[in-house]
């Protein structure tokens, strides 16, 4: 071959190449999001939020598409007359250079909800994927985005799915790296009023669940908490919390809680870590202080784990057992209560076991979560107080007859078991734990003050598989003669408070309010997607 030729092939061979790599490097497809028609009694527009943000964060996984939304496309397709949603849709992509459009509608009639969605195709005016389906529950609309979004990344973009996670999977938060579990040795205040309430700087990760005790029997209260998988023991001290020790757990467990007392008496408090295996079996263990760390005091124990302060008696370790789960960890029940066993326990040491002692006289179905027994109602009267299945609070005498209900609801916290019914297999339902009681005579009058966190849903309990929280406080209420009243209460937090204790952080000899916020991943519902951070914040001197 000729020098020339060989030249002329190896400039055509090079502008191939040159034109595949433009067309693999080129742009991906612009997905324009609108929002659904809502056909429903009641006003569920803040469902809209979510259902785009999970079409918009499913599909821009692929790689192959930029998603995005416009307030005057919102605004144009939602008032667009039934019937001509799709060629509204189309213009309105058109005139945004969009290649693609996602539009549909949700219909909810009662607890039944039908879905129906469109990925259209800007160029060729017509639908490349049509969904329809239908749910006898609202929650069902998540299952139903989700699968809407997989067809579409399949068929369109071919994509196929990712291996679905196992059935039973409570709770699962990415773990931490770690170094996440705590902020750097001392974390520095982001801001402090001593007056009022002090804030600490932030963790990466959700902080699921807390308590404060002496742990290492110095006298000094610390503040025990759960990242992940890992505890950690932090002090606070001159607008600073240090890191004292932390144990790292399994990454394939789930820690549902902590709490602390000191129940064999030798001046430390041990920490009782409620925990489930990944086939849903209880494997909950107790830490102790020892030798500047942690050292496991008891392992693989079949108890739900709670610590309430019972009047004239201090901290008592309350245990449940775990309800009937098979061999292969599935589920077959017919109620969230069936995923616990009768009977509510005081638990002791007995030697190096722990034991069951007196069973707790507690209304009928009652768990070991969201209740305690003060004296609220004043005249030496001991109460259980509550938070009902509708999350309402509640005060019973221990026979469990009804003394008082409250209007106001309390929906808990973000940390759920999963289950599936026998009565339907096809999908897990969900328990989801209440928030922790606190009661305290605050005053000094002889009865008890409530104090409980109360977070905002953003579904207002309309979605019962499915909880998203964008806000919280903690109120302390107080009963007077007719009904609990707030007596105070702390500032709206943006997120969700995971959990609460009552104590003397700094050791002044007050009772203090420390308290965990969350924001980012764990509300679904929130469009501005992130990684979840945690923060502590202690309102000071709460007996005053």
């Amino acid at each position: 071959m000729k020098p020339f030729r060989r030249v002329h092939l190896a400039l055509f061979i090079a502008a191939i190449l040159i034109s595949v790599s433009v067309v693999s490097a080129q742009a991906p497809s612009k997905v324009l999001v609108l929002p659904f028609k809502i056909n429903s009694e009641k006003d569920l527009a803040f469902l809209n939020r979510g259902v785009m943000f999970m079409i918009s964060s499913r599909l821009a996984a692929s790689g192959k598409t930029a998603v995005f939304q416009n307030l005057k496309a919102n605004q144009a397709i939602l008032s667009a007359p039934d019937g001509s949603e799709v060629p509204a849709a189309l213009n309105i992509a058109a005139a945004l250079q969009a290649d693609y459009v996602v539009t549909g509608s949700l219909t909810i009639f009662g607890s039944s909800v039908s879905t129906d969605a469109q990925f259209i195709s800007v160029a060729e005016k017509r639908p490349l994927v049509i969904f329809s389906q239908f749910g006898d529950n609202t929650g069902d609309v998540i299952a139903h985005i989700h699968q809407f979004a997989a067809q579409v990344n399949a068929e369109v973009f071919g994509l196929r799915p990712a291996a679905q996670a196992p059935a039973f999977q409570p709770v699962a938060p990415a773990p931490a790296p770690a170094t996440a579990a705590a902020a750097p040795p001392s974390a520095v205040a982001a801001g402090a009023d001593r007056e009022k309430t002090w804030k600490s700087g932030r963790f990466e990760g959700e902080i699921r669940s807390m308590a404060a005790g002496d742990i290492d029997g110095d006298g000094k209260t610390e503040i025990v908490t759960i990242n992940g998988h890992d505890v950690t023991i932090r002090r606070y001290g001159a607008g600073r919390l240090e890191t004292l020790a932390e144990f790292k757990g399994n990454t394939y467990d789930t820690i549902l809680g902590i709490d602390v007392a000191d129940l064999n008496g030798n001046g430390r408090a041990e920490i009782f870590v409620t925990q489930l295996s990944r086939q849903g079996k209880l494997n909950s263990f107790v830490l102790e202080w020892s030798d500047g760390g942690l050292k496991t005091l008891a392992d693989n124990q079949n108890w739900y784990f709670r610590v309430i302060d019972m009047p004239g008696r201090g901290r008592v370790l309350l245990g449940q057992k775990r309800g009937m789960v098979s061999s292969s960890g599935s589920f077959q029940i017919e109620g969230a209560d069936q995923l616990f066993r009768a009977g509510v326990f005081e638990i002791a040491w007995l030697g190096r076991d722990l034991e069951a002692g007196n069973r707790l006289d507690l209304p009928r179905n009652g768990n070991i979560y969201g209740f305690t027994v003060a004296g609220v109602m004043g005249e030496n009267k001991e109460s259980i107080v509550a938070i009902t299945n509708d999350d309402r609070l509640r005060i019973m005498e221990r026979s469990g007859r009804k003394q008082w209900t409250g209007t106001a609801r309390y929906p808990g916290s973000a940390t759920f078991m999963e289950y599936r019914l026998a009565s339907d297999q096809s999908k897990p339902d969900r328990y989801y734990l209440p928030q922790r009681i606190h009661t305290a005579d605050l005053n000094g009058d002889g009865t008890a003050e409530v104090i409980v966190v109360k977070n905002k849903d953003i579904a207002r309990g309309l979605l019962s598989r499915f909880r998203s929280f964008d806000a919280g406080r903690v109120e302390c209420l107080t009963w007077d003669k007719v009904a609990m009243r707030t007596r105070w209460e702390t500032e709206e937090m943006s997120g969700y408070i995971s959990d609460a204790a009552v104590a003397d952080i700094d050791g002044n000899g007050t009772l203090d309010l420390v308290f965990t916020v969350v924001q980012g991943e764990g509300n679904l519902l929130d469009f501005e997607f992130e990684k979840a951070t945690s923060y502590m914040v202690v309102r000071w001197d709460i007996d005053n």
